[in-house]
């Protein structure tokens, strides 16, 4: 059996900043996701990386959160100081 190896997914600073702003209004998948039109498995894949993120579904997915960009922009900050911080750590 030759079955191919999954490269392991890259999340970004925007898919994490997302998932920081859903979470921040204490929200699932589901309930995220119904406002955008689609299945919560897709709002899913958004923030892991799996779909590609443009500009236009960043601010789809932000506005309909009750978001604007600038609140975005603040959250990716946020991960980003997360995420050294934890690497800080691991040292």
């Amino acid at each position: 059996m030759n079955k191919k190896m999954k490269q392991p997914l890259r999340i970004t600073d925007a898919q994490r900043a997302l998932r920081e702003l859903r979470l921040s209004k204490k929200l699932n998948l589901e309930q995220a996701s119904t406002p955008l039109g689609i299945k919560s498995k897709g709002l899913g894949h958004i923030e892991n990386g799996r779909v590609k993120l443009t500009k236009e579904k960043i601010e789809k997915i932000i506005s309909s959160l009750g978001f604007n960009y600038h609140d975005f922009l603040r959250a990716k900050k946020k991960v980003r100081m997360i995420e050294k911080i934890g690497c800080i750590r691991k040292q």
